[in-house]
This record gives structure tokens, C-alpha cells and sequence, in this order.
């Protein structure tokens, strides 16, 4: 996987679906061989899947969000398991605030060993959610953790404050439908398409606003 070959073939894949991303690859990929290196010593995502297949997947996708934060100044990703999608994320926009949060404390200790190996310094790490942790925090996201409303009783509690949105990544409309229907009332949202490569897979951005 780390032949030089595998590397162009990838970035050419980057580059091809995602062009304005172009000078982030390298960051990109430094993260993606640190991720690669640290799940041989924890399952930070399964294992059955080729490094290639993680690459197009899950990196990819991610990064396919980076559009929907370029208001954001301050970013938490809840439950952010491997980084995903918020070493991403930071790694691609080195200018704003990132902060990675998992109720896991052995995987925030393995993320932290794969920022610094990768060189992401725009990020903190907390396996503990409390109103501080979420200060001056605008935008808060998350990746394939639970539904909508039940993040939402998990983190408004923390929040003194209607200035945040939430970013959610998600995946098929039938299923986000079923989610939105249960938002409390005084919340709005909104879902944004997002193209992934080759029509393959059905992705969406889910935004959220207290009213």
C-alpha cells in the first residue's frame, strides 16, 4: 500500500473528484498512513476493508463535506472514532479550530498518536463532553453515530447558546426523512445532496439550527 504507485493512483483519484483539494493531498495522505499504521493496534476501523477501499470510502467522503464548513471557525466532531470525518476535516483547513471528542478514552489516546504523526496541530481531543468543551463552538458535526434527535439530547444540554448548526454526514434520503420527522419542533433543517464518485453511493449533508 505505501509503493509509490498505489500513492499516485490515489491522488489521482483525489484530484479527479476533488480538485479545489488538490494542495491538501499530502496532508491528507500523511494522515491516511498514520490512520493505516495505528488501526494494526486498534480497531479504529474494520479491518476487512482494503487500504484502498478505506481511502475512496471513508477519506473521500469525508472530505466531499469540506464545502458545508467554510462559515465555521470552531468545529466538534462528536463521537469522532478514527478522525473521521474531523482529522479530515482539520487537516484540510489548517486555519480553523477542530476539536475531537469520543467517549472512548483509547481511541482519543490512538487519535492523538495519529495528528501528531501526521503533523495536525489545529486540534484538541476530550473523551469527556461538558459545557466547556463546547465554548465558542459554531458548528458541531458527525459521522455515522446515531440519529439526529438523539444527538441532539445528548449535546444541547452542553450548549448555552442558539449560535450553532449542525453538520451531519449521512446517507440515504429514506432513512434521513425517518430521523428529521423526530427533531424537536423548534429546530429547522435542511438536506444537501452531495455527489460521490461514480453515482455509487448516496450521500447527504443534514443541517440542523435551533430556532
Amino acid at each position: 500500500m505505501n509503493d509509490q504507485l498505489s500513492q499516485d493512483e490515489l491522488q489521482s483519484f483525489w484530484n479527479e473528484h476533488l480538485p479545489a483539494e488538490a494542495d491538501n493531498f499530502e496532508a491528507v495522505w500523511s494522515f491516511f498512513l498514520a490512520l493505516l499504521d495505528e488501526n494494526t493496534k486498534v480497531n479504529l476501523f474494520s479491518r476487512k476493508l482494503s487500504p484502498e477501499l478505506v481511502f475512496q470510502d471513508q477519506i473521500v467522503d469525508c472530505a466531499l463535506g469540506l464545502p458545508f464548513f467554510e462559515t465555521s471557525a470552531r468545529v466538534l466532531d462528536f463521537g469522532c472514532g478514527g478522525g473521521l470525518p474531523g482529522a479530515i476535516l482539520a487537516s484540510c483547513r489548517p486555519m480553523k479550530e477542530f476539536i475531537l471528542l469520543d467517549k472512548s478514552p483509547k481511541k482519543i489516546h490512538h487519535l492523538k498518536q495519529i495528528c501528531q504523526k501526521a503533523g495536525i496541530e489545529n486540534v484538541r481531543f476530550s473523551s469527556e463532553s461538558s459545557p466547556k468543551l463546547f465554548e465558542g463552538v459554531d458548528t458541531i458535526t458527525s459521522r455515522a453515530v446515531a440519529p439526529a434527535s438523539k444527538l441532539l439530547r445528548l449535546i444541547e444540554p452542553h450548549l448555552n447558546s442558539k449560535d450553532h448548526i449542525y453538520l451531519l454526514f449521512k446517507a440515504r434520503m429514506e432513512n434521513i426523512h425517518g430521523e428529521l420527522a423526530d427533531l424537536p419542533k423548534n429546530f429547522s433543517s435542511k438536506v444537501h445532496p452531495i455527489a460521490f464518485p461514480g453515482g455509487l453511493r448516496e450521500r447527504h449533508m443534514v443541517e440542523i439550527q435551533p430556532q
